[in-house]
């Protein structure tokens, strides 16, 4: 059986529309934030945009990572955190606010579920 697939990790920008999920398409999508002391932070949407099209297509879909950063509403209020508005000094696009927690703290729930569909 043959397995095509597209790792999109680390996700920083917009690919849903490029990606040919669909039948006949891609088997498998694995979708990522960035780590590391140079990351930047994954918008929600991004990420939500591959989910929503792999579903429709009946693709699987993997969410591994947030990456270094959750968006605001989602952080903990106990955790100490460093706030940063739009999505990076290096990005020119506006976004949501991020909080900077760490790849092991941001985990890798996206909306409320852990997305770990292997191949169909």
């Amino acid at each position: 059986m043959r397995v095509a697939f597209a790792s999109c990790e680390p996700l920083v920008e917009d690919v849903s529309a490029v990606l040919p999920i669909g039948v006949g398409a891609l088997s498998w999508v694995i979708c990522g934030g960035e780590s590391g002391h140079v990351a930047r932070p994954m918008r929600p949407a991004w990420a939500r945009r591959l989910r929503d099209a792999c579903v429709e297509a009946g693709t699987s879909y993997w969410f591994k990572q947030w990456g270094e950063y959750l968006p605001r509403g989602q952080v903990p209020e106990f955790e100490p955190v460093e706030y940063h508005a739009g999505l990076d000094v290096r990005e020119e696009r506006g976004a949501a606010d991020f909080a900077r927690v760490g790849k092991k703290a941001a985990g890798a729930l996206l909306d409320g579920r852990a997305w770990r569909e292997g191949t169909r």
